[in-house]
C-alpha cells in the first residue's frame, strides 16, 4: 500500500523538475534569440525575447544588460540607463554592464561617468585589450593624450592585433608628425586587414609627409575605393597637381 503513494510522489517530483527545466531551457532559449537579433540589428524586436526573460526571472542580469544594448541602438538612453544600472545591482561582477553604460555616458556627452566606468570594467577584467582602447579614445576625444598613448600601448600589449588600438596609436604618431612610426602602425594594420579603409586614408597622408607621393596616391586612392570619408578630397588635394 506504500509502493503506489510512493510513486505518485516520485511523479509529482519529477513533474516539478521537468517544470523546472523547461522554464531555464525557454529561458535560455529567449535569451539566444534575443542576442541573435541585437545582432542582426533589430532591437525592437530584440527587446521583446529579453522582456520574456525578464517575466520568468527578474534576476537575470545579462537579460537587463542585452535588452539596455537594444535600448541604446535605438537611441532610448532613459530606458538604457535603467535596465545597465538593474544588471549591475543584479551582478558588479561583470565588466560587461560598466563598458556599455560607459559607452551609453559618452553618447550623453558625460565622459567623467564614461571614464569612472570604464576603468571599473578595466579593474573586473585588465586583460580585455577593448576596453583600454575605447578608454584611451574617450582620452584622446578630450585631449588627454598622454593617458590616451599609454592606453592604446596596453590594449597592444595585451592584443598586438587590436587593429582599432594600432589605429588610434598611428593617428597620435601623425598629429605629433613622426610621420615614419605612424607608417609603420598602418602598414601593419593592412597586413592583418586588407579592408581596413581608415588605414589606407591614413598610409597614404603619412606617405605623402614622407615625400612618397607615388605610393601616398596609390593608397589614397584604394581608401576612396572603400568609401572612406575625406579619400576624394585628399587625393584632389595632395595628387592632382
Amino acid at each position: 500500500m506504500i509502493f503506489p503513494k510512493l510513486c505518485s510522489h516520485i511523479f509529482i517530483f519529477f513533474a516539478v523538475v521537468n517544470i523546472f527545466f523547461s522554464c531555464k531551457n525557454s529561458e535560455k532559449n529567449y535569451l539566444n534569440e534575443g542576442k541573435k537579433l541585437v545582432k542582426e540589428n533589430k532591437p525592437e524586436q530584440a527587446i521583446e525575447y529579453f522582456n520574456k526573460v525578464i517575466q520568468q526571472n527578474t534576476n537575470n542580469s545579462e537579460a537587463f544588460n542585452l535588452r539596455g544594448v537594444a535600448y541604446f541602438n535605438l537611441q532610448d538612453y532613459t530606458n538604457a540607463l535603467q535596465d545597465y544600472n538593474r544588471s549591475i545591482q543584479l551582478n558588479s561582477k561583470t565588466y560587461k554592464p560598466y563598458n556599455n553604460r560607459a559607452i551609453l555616458y559618452v553618447a550623453m556627452q558625460k565622459p567623467d561617468s564614461a571614464l569612472a566606468d570604464y576603468t571599473k570594467a578595466i579593474q573586473l577584467s585588465p586583460d580585455t585589450s577593448s576596453l583600454y582602447t575605447y578608454r584611451g579614445f574617450l582620452y584622446y576625444q578630450i585631449n588627454k593624450i598622454n593617458e590616451a598613448k599609454k592606453d592604446f600601448d596596453k590594449a597592444l600589449i595585451i592584443n598586438p592585433k587590436d587593429k582599432e588600438a594600432m589605429f588610434n596609436r598611428a593617428n597620435i604618431f601623425f598629429s605629433e608628425k613622426e610621420f615614419d612610426k605612424a607608417q609603420k602602425y598602418f602598414q601593419k594594420i593592412i597586413a592583418l586587414d586588407k579592408n581596413f579603409g581608415r588605414a589606407f586614408y591614413g598610409l597614404g597622408l603619412a606617405e605623402f609627409y614622407l615625400k612618397n607621393k607615388k605610393n601616398a596616391c596609390e593608397y589614397l586612392e584604394k581608401a576612396k575605393k572603400m568609401n572612406v570619408i575625406d579619400a576624394e578630397q585628399a587625393l584632389k588635394k595632395y595628387c592632382e597637381k
